[in-house]
């Protein structure tokens, strides 16, 4: 496909009106006609916040492969991969991709590397990790 050039098909038409009451039975016949051609229910776009919870919610796990192989690559190029501190990866790559507050950083760990780490333990590490940069 080229950039800009668009194909697509039309299946079936089922037909057209500038009448509301008209338009509304067009529509559950296009719905009909879907459900019938494709066998999948059509989402309730009604209910858009509650189908976009339902489908949140349902998701179980998502690696950001991404960050690691785009952002990770980068900072690999400089030495970063020497350091073996896993936690200290997790945090520069993720601050760097997502420069919120330290509480969504546990946040996005946990939803996209699995990593549980509470508040107390971010704010723990990070002290611990400036200390030891002021020592030398």
């Amino acid at each position: 496909m080229l950039f800009g050039v668009y194909q697509y098909f039309v299946f079936s038409t089922i037909g057209c009106t500038d009448d509301a009451n008209k338009l509304e039975v067009l529509y559950l016949e296009a719905e009909q006609w879907i459900r019938r051609h494709t066998g999948t229910a059509l989402p309730d776009f009604n209910n858009y916040d509650q189908l976009a919870e339902r489908i949140f919610d349902s998701i179980t796990s998502h690696n950001l492969v991404g960050i690691e192989l785009t952002v990770g690559k980068i900072i690999n190029s400089i030495g970063f991969d020497k350091i073996e501190d896993e936690l200290f990866r997790h945090l520069v790559l993720h601050r760097l991709v997502y420069p919120q507050i330290k509480l969504k950083t546990t946040e996005y760990l946990y939803r996209y590397e699995q990593k549980l780490y509470s508040e107390d333990e971010i704010y723990r590490y990070m002290d611990k990790r400036y200390i030891a940069v002021r020592r030398g």
